[in-house]
């Protein structure tokens, strides 16, 4: 799995309490590149939570802290965007690369 996804599921999965397959089913890359790197509909959780996807967008985006390797996280309607720290995560995808490399050799 794509190592920046994998870190954004993670991040959705600590603050949702859903199912880690499922958030990254859903993540998607914005109509908008301005809007971020990805983007994550609210729309899963309006049913169970009875409230507006745009507000559940809005609480989630101050529960989600950004790390090292997210920018910033934003809000666009119903969804929740995430920019990406390209230099932070050139070394996530670096280490991804290596351990999957050193994998082959085996």
């Amino acid at each position: 799995m794509n190592p920046f996804k994998k870190h954004i599921c993670d991040c959705l999965e600590k603050a949702t309490g859903l199912p880690f397959k499922e958030i990254c089913d859903s993540l998607e890359m914005p109509p908008d590149e301005s809007w971020g790197d990805y983007g994550w509909p609210c729309h899963n959780l309006s049913r169970s939570l009875k409230k507006n996807p745009n507000l559940i967008a809005t609480e989630l985006k101050s529960s989600i802290s950004t790390e090292p390797s997210i920018c910033s996280v934003s809000v666009k309607g119903p969804y929740l965007n995430f920019k990406l720290d390209k230099k932070a995560n050139l070394t996530l995808f670096l280490e991804f690369y290596i351990e999957k490399m050193s994998n082959n050799i085996r």
